[in-house]
């Protein structure tokens, strides 16, 4: 199997020198297991394991499951993050004497983070909705094709194109790409998607509980699904939205998006969303052993797993 794996190795990265013969290359380094390459003249994903160095060129396509993470080193100052359930596809990378030039599609979640954004004469990261067009020394990205493009920025300046529109988007400040949508929107850290759609549309609603006892908060509307942690009375929370028979609320929590028992929760909230009752369960981001060198750059973004065991997850190597 080891030697299998080799030649596979091996016959990729002679692939890589071959394309970068004439564009750029792209170093990928397989931080957790869970990540697959596929190449443009192939209908065959071929596993990568972890702590592989490979390279990536032009029509090249990286993609993870629920636990894979993937470093995609897009110049010598650039790094895009890949997190879990999502794909990214090289489209084309080069250099001239104006600087680098990126083509690239994202769908799914990453961290990119750069020490010279002007080291690129273009960058165009194309995402569901919109296009990054400058990136931020640090950003965040979530781009589900069942969802609205969100990102948001802990430091730096960022610019997206939207609807034939350039937005600035500031530090500690993101962009939801909902149509006639044209400005970024300041919030608190952590600066991911759910608070950014929080400070946007939630409610403020109270915790009460008979006894003072902590309240579950679940990963959908029903004692079936996962616990995803708790909250203590009096904590105050965004409400999002209520299921149809209006017995679930849903809030903004972790960096995410939770169900509570609604008789747990005091509020004056009017025209929240309404959910089914067999809404389904909420998805997460699950980074899997992560060193700290990544929590450097993925922490302002999911907090760290001090304070959200429930994304950072713990396994023996593989």
């Amino acid at each position: 199997m080891k030697k299998y794996l080799l030649v596979v190795m091996s016959l990729m990265l002679l692939g890589s020198v071959i394309h970068a013969q004439d564009n750029l290359s792209a170093v990928i380094t397989i931080r957790f297991e869970g990540v697959e390459i596929q190449r443009p003249d192939s209908e065959l994903w071929l596993p990568l394991p972890q702590n592989a160095v490979a390279f990536i060129g032009a029509g090249d396509t990286i993609r993870t499951d629920e636990t894979g993470r993937v470093d995609i080193q897009l110049s010598e100052s650039t790094h895009l993050l890949l997190l879990s359930n999502s794909d990214f596809t090289l489209e084309s990378l080069s250099i001239s004497t104006d600087g680098t030039t990126l083509e690239a599609t994202l769908n799914g979640n990453g961290v990119l983070s750069t020490t010279d954004s002007t080291s690129f004469a273009d960058f165009n990261l194309q995402l569901n909705d919109l296009t990054v067009t400058s990136p931020a020394d640090l950003m965040g990205i979530w781009s589900f094709s069942d969802a609205v493009d969100a990102v948001t920025v802990a430091s730096g300046s960022a610019t997206v194109s939207a609807d034939d529109s350039d937005i600035s988007i500031p530090a500690e400040s993101g962009f939801f790409a909902e149509p006639e949508r044209t400005d970024a929107v300041m919030f608190d850290a952590e600066w991911h998607a759910a608070g950014l759609e929080a400070s946007l549309y939630g409610c403020e609603g109270q915790v009460q509980t008979a006894g003072n006892v902590p309240l579950l908060v679940r990963t959908g509307p029903g004692q079936g699904f996962q616990t995803m942690g708790t909250l203590d009375v009096s904590r105050i929370v965004q409400l999002m939205g209520m299921t149809e028979t209006t017995s679930w609320t849903r809030i903004q929590f972790l960096t995410g998006f939770g169900w509570i028992r609604s008789q747990a929760i005091e509020s004056d909230c009017t025209d929240l969303s309404v959910f089914p009752d067999d809404a389904p369960e909420e998805k997460f981001v699950r980074i899997v052993n992560v060193t700290e060198d990544e929590l450097a750059v993925i922490a302002p973004f999911f907090e760290s797993p001090e304070t959200n065991a429930f994304s950072y997850q713990f396994v023996a190597n593989p």
